[in-house]
């Protein structure tokens, strides 16, 4: 505390013998309160509070000054005698932040004197919102959208939230993320009004999957018959959100002769999955004609009309083992045609068809041709004399 020195001489006398001694009286101005707060009641009103001045002799009173303004140019006066520590507004006051600050008198101090009462305290505020009208604050509705890159979507409009009430100008932001993965991401939006004070609201963004993958196969092949599967060129995969796509097929584990339509199907990690087939056609490994027809590994063998041509000639599956039972019928394109159904010598492993001329046929140069059960069918040319 601080010492003041007053010359108050009738303050104390001490009487002694001839004469009159004046003793000065010395008055401490009291410390200014401290914890000084202001809380909002329910009915808004606002109640502030302090903590007591301790001294000697004791505080006897408060007082203090509230208004809207921090500088109380339009302040209004309290006081409350002590030990009391707080004081509360009447209720109802509008919206807006009100400020209040305390002084301490000690009763030492003479009424009037320019020391009777503590420096003011640090001023404190409260907010009082608009019963009618608080801020507030509504968000964008929820939204669903596709994805649309590697693991969910980016880039998206989330729309525009709706600020309201408080006092504006309003900051409205938003924590959502650049990236949003597959399923709910929770959003929130928050307003800030001129009094700092606040509000928010929260918006569902749902990312889905509902794009199947693109696929593309092979639309035919054609295999030697008894190939495995794994003969067949892998299909070209893509998907918008997943990047491996499961894909699989239906082929056989090996081709049987003919026509098999395989099915592939690309899976992504969400369900969705699209299709596509290939067409293998599985044929015979022809391993050419053999003589008389081909002489020293040449063709166009030498035939008299009216003669018989043996058309010979060996078939074998994917692994190079001999196949048996393959049909079909050579024929000769004389006129008229000469034709012979072919048969399958195991012991030389060929097939075999005798082809029987007339000798009527014109001299000159044929086609044999073999048209077998796979549905190729090779063909040799031969020269009749």
């Amino acid at each position: 505390m601080r010492k003041v020195f007053y010359s108050v001489f009738i303050t104390a006398v001490l009487v002694l013998p001839m004469m009159l001694v004046a003793i000065p009286v010395y008055a401490h101005i009291p410390d200014s309160p401290t914890g000084l707060t202001a809380t909002v009641n329910p009915d808004n009103s606002i109640t502030v509070s302090w903590s007591p001045v301790t001294c000697d002799p004791a505080i006897d009173k408060y007082k203090g000054q509230w208004g809207t303004a921090p500088t109380f140019n339009t302040e209004t006066d309290f006081a409350v005698d002590a030990p009391t520590t707080s004081f509360t507004t009447q209720s109802g006051l509008t919206e807006g932040t009100y400020y209040f600050r305390v002084a301490a008198r000690h009763p030492a101090v003479p009424p009037g004197h320019n020391a009777e009462w503590s420096e003011w305290t640090t001023s404190v505020s409260a907010t009082i919102q608009g019963a009618s009208n608080p801020l507030s604050i509504i968000a964008p509705e929820d939204i669903t959208v596709e994805g649309s890159t590697t693991g969910g979507a980016e880039g998206i409009d989330l729309g525009t939230a709706t600020a309201s009430g408080g006092t504006p100008q309003y900051t409205i932001t938003n924590d959502a993320p650049s990236f949003f993965p597959l399923g709910d991401t929770v959003v929130t939006w928050t307003v800030t009004d001129d009094n700092e004070d606040t509000a928010s609201d929260t918006q569902t963004v749902t990312v889905v999957d509902t794009t199947p993958p693109m696929i593309t196969v092979a639309s035919s092949l054609t295999v030697i018959v008894g190939a495995p599967s794994s003969v067949l060129p892998l299909p070209t995969v893509s998907d918008i959100v997943d990047p491996s796509p499961t894909v699989t097929n239906d082929a056989p584990s090996f081709f049987p002769l003919g026509m098999t339509i395989v099915t592939w199907t690309a899976t992504d990690a969400s369900g969705n999955s699209s299709t596509a087939t290939t067409s293998v056609a599985a044929i015979y490994n022809f391993g050419g004609f053999l003589p008389p027809l081909v002489i020293n590994g040449v063709g166009n063998g030498l035939f008299k009309a009216g003669s018989t041509i043996p058309v010979k000639f060996q078939l074998t599956d994917y692994y190079g083992k001999p196949v048996s039972t393959a049909t079909g019928i050579a024929s000769i394109n004389t006129a008229p045609v000469a034709s012979a159904t072919i048969r399958y010598d195991a012991t030389a492993m060929q097939y075999i068809a005798n082809l029987k001329t007339t000798k009527s046929a014109a001299l000159g140069i044929y086609t044999i041709t073999v048209a077998l059960d796979d549905g190729t069918s090779p063909y040799i040319s031969v020269t009749l004399k």
